[in-house]
C-alpha cells in the first residue's frame, strides 16, 4: 500500500506543482511576479527541508501512525489553504490580439519571420 500511495503522490504532484505555477501570474502583480517566483521556491524548498526532518523527528519519537496522522493532517491544511484563494476576476488569463503587426512590428528585434 505505500508503493501505491507513494506512486499516486508522485504521479499527481507535476499536475499541483504545474497548476501552482501557471495560477501566480494571476494573484501576483507584474512587479511582484519576480518575488512571487522567488518565495515560491523559497517556501517549497524550505518545506521540503524541515517537513523531512520533522517526518524522521515524529517517527522517531512518536511512531509512524501519528507521523502519518500529521502528514495527511498537512495535506488537509493545504488543500483548505488553496481553497481559500479568491479572485475577483477568475483565475483565467487575459486574451490579447497576437496578429503579426502586434508580434513583429516595429521596434521589434525578431531575426527571421515576420514577413521578411
Amino acid at each position: 500500500m505505500l508503493y501505491v500511495l507513494s506512486g499516486a503522490l508522485m504521479f499527481a504532484s507535476p499536475f499541483f506543482s504545474g497548476g501552482r505555477a501557471s495560477i501566480l501570474p494571476t494573484i501576483a502583480t507584474k512587479h511582484e511576479l519576480h518575488s512571487a517566483n522567488s518565495l515560491t521556491q523559497l517556501t517549497q524548498w524550505t518545506t521540503l527541508t524541515l517537513g523531512s526532518f520533522l517526518g524522521g523527528t515524529s517517527v522517531t519519537q512518536f511512531g509512524y501512525r501519528l507521523a502519518f496522522f500529521f502528514n495527511a493532517m498537512s495535506f488537509l491544511f493545504s488543500a483548505w489553504c488553496i481553497w481559500q484563494l479568491h479572485v475577483d476576476s477568475g483565475f483565467r488569463a487575459e486574451r490579447s490580439d497576437v496578429s503579426g503587426d502586434k508580434v513583429c512590428g516595429p521596434g521589434m528585434n525578431i531575426p527571421r519571420g515576420c514577413g521578411t
